[in-house]
């Protein structure tokens, strides 16, 4: 499935950069939840680290699984079931916000996995010197497609984050 926008909101967005920020000399990463709008886009509410057990490292990070789903499920509980698990965010070192093919073997991982809510998560890609980031969606033929993004200062509608 290919979402037709992306949007960030700021409060996950400062998140993301702040644990970036954090290890400058290894990648970081974890969980993103949000929604899926009715117009087909992606609204990330809230972001979170990789996790104490998570493993960040100078070209990879691994993101501990059960902080993750304990993010995840608090997110949802808070937010009376409105915000779930929408993908992944990890930093890279250097400049680029494009993603490996490890970057896409890490998100079949996850679009496998029997509790994930949706079959195409979302990747968010920091460039952490370059304070960029891309966005890619990892489609119905097991390939990451660049979606257009923006940073929103808060969540349209009725569903606000919690």
């Amino acid at each position: 499935m290919m979402y037709r926008h992306v949007f960030v909101l700021q409060t996950a967005l400062d998140s993301i950069r702040r644990e970036a920020r954090r290890f400058l000399c290894r990648e970081t990463g974890g969980p993103l939840t949000g929604y899926v709008s009715l117009d087909n886009a992606i609204v990330v509410t809230h972001s979170a680290g990789p996790g104490r057990k998570g493993v960040r490292r100078p070209f990879s990070v691994t993101i501990s699984g059960k902080a993750a789903q304990a993010f995840c499920d608090d997110v949802y509980r808070k937010s009376n079931g409105s915000f779930d698990y929408v993908g992944d965010w990890h930093s890279h070192l250097g400049y680029s916000p494009g993603y490996s093919g490890a970057d896409v073997e890490a998100m079949m991982v996850m679009a496998a996995f029997v509790h994930c809510p949706g079959r195409n998560p979302i990747s968010l890609i920091y460039g952490r010197y370059s304070d960029l980031f891309g966005v890619y969606v990892l489609g119905d033929d097991a390939q990451f497609h660049q979606v257009p993004v923006s940073v929103l200062k808060s969540v349209p509608g009725d569903r606000q984050p919690v």
